[in-house]
């Protein structure tokens, strides 16, 4: 069960870093193009 819910955690905190990723990709992009 815990391992269980730590493999979760680690799902979420993956995908959170994942999207902040994205936005920083986009920022520069749009600096980059400016």
């Amino acid at each position: 069960m815990a391992i269980h819910m730590v493999s979760e955690l680690m799902e979420v905190e993956v995908t959170l870093i994942f999207s902040l990723d994205e936005e920083n990709n986009k920022l520069k992009l749009v600096a980059y193009e400016g």
